[in-house]
């Protein structure tokens, strides 16, 4: 469609209020910006650019952000990033899941502050979050990452990974490690096993040079039992 045709319907439609801005897509595949402008005796002004290459570089930025957001939505992590100043720049989707939030309840500029507040509302924070956010804070400021385990109340084990970047900003990663945390322990109970029956064994007053090939019996025989737990 011709540019000038198209300004000239488009000045008859929208000089009624005034100056009238559009874009127009040419079969070609070129983007047009059209700028209408009224003058006082009635004419009008009517301005075209090649915009082709600014909207093709918009729509890959949209495309680029729009699979970044899709990635950082379905990471098995939470994920928030902030500020120098402690304020929230974002977060995935998976960090409100993880502590029973919502959209509503969070959003960017918010502070850290006022997000561990929101979390101990919710349950799930349990240490003073100005004396937490004062510690971190000195970490972050010092260059060094600070990391940790905490158990919700649900029972839950969850890691977090402070990590400062060079610019005074830090990324927070939150990590669900319950079935690792369970694991781990069901091999501390099995280790347990094995040195009780290992001292099972010195109380029959064998020699300790005998005691060798019990030792590995029994080692091997608690080897089904911890995977069937």
């Amino acid at each position: 469609q011709n540019p000038a045709e198209l300004s000239k319907h488009s000045a008859l439609l929208y000089l009624r209020n005034g100056a009238a801005d559009f874009v127009v897509e040419l079969t070609d595949g070129r983007v047009i910006a059209v700028a209408i402008r009224p003058m006082s005796d009635g004419r009008w002004v009517s301005t075209h650019e090649d915009i082709t290459v600014h909207q093709r570089a918009e729509e890959m930025l949209h495309e680029q952000k729009l699979q970044l957001d899709t990635a950082l939505n379905n990471m098995s992590q939470g994920l928030c990033m902030f500020d120098g100043q402690a304020r929230l720049m974002f977060c995935n989707q998976r960090y409100l899941q993880m502590y029973g939030m919502s959209p509503d309840d969070v959003r960017p500029g918010m502070t850290l502050l006022e997000l561990l507040e929101l979390r101990v509302s919710r349950g799930n924070f349990s240490r003073d979050p100005r004396d937490y956010l004062a510690e971190l804070r000195k970490q972050i400021l010092a260059g060094n990452s600070v990391t940790f385990n905490t158990e919700l109340p649900d029972g839950r084990v969850i890691q977090v990974d402070n990590r400062p970047l060079p610019d005074g900003r830090w990324v927070s990663c939150h990590d669900d490690i319950t079935v690792k945390r369970r694991a781990e322990e069901r091999q501390q109970v099995d280790g347990a096993r094995g040195r009780v029956l290992m001292f099972a064994g010195t109380k029959k007053g064998e020699a300790t040079s005998t005691l060798l090939p019990g030792i590995v019996k029994a080692a091997l025989d608690a080897l089904p039992i911890a995977k069937r737990m």
